[in-house]
C-alpha cells in the first residue's frame, strides 16, 4: 500500500507541476494580447488625429490662398477648418 500512495502523490505533483507551467503560458498570452491590441488602438487614433491635421493644413492653405492675404494676418477666418 505504501508504493500506491507514493505513486498517487508523485502523480499529483506532477499534475500540479504541469498545471502551473500552463496557467504561466496563458497569462503570458494574454498579456502579449493585451499589448498588441492597445498597440493597434493607438496606431488607428495615430492615424485619425493624422488625417485630421492634414486636412486642417489642407483647408487652410486653400482660405490663404483664397483670400490672398499673408499667413500672418489677423484677418483670415479660419473657423470653418475647425468646425469641419
Amino acid at each position: 500500500m505504501n508504493i500506491k500512495r507514493e505513486q498517487g502523490f508523485s502523480t499529483l505533483l506532477i499534475t500540479v507541476v504541469i498545471s502551473l507551467i500552463m496557467a504561466l503560458y496563458v497569462f503570458s498570452l494574454l498579456s502579449v494580447e493585451l499589448f498588441n491590441s492597445k498597440k493597434t488602438q493607438n496606431i488607428i487614433i495615430s492615424q485619425e488625429l493624422k488625417s485630421m491635421s492634414a486636412s486642417g493644413l489642407q483647408c487652410a492653405v486653400d482660405i490663404i490662398l483664397r483670400s490672398g492675404q499673408k499667413p500672418t494676418s489677423a484677418s483670415i477666418d479660419y473657423t470653418p477648418c475647425v468646425d469641419a
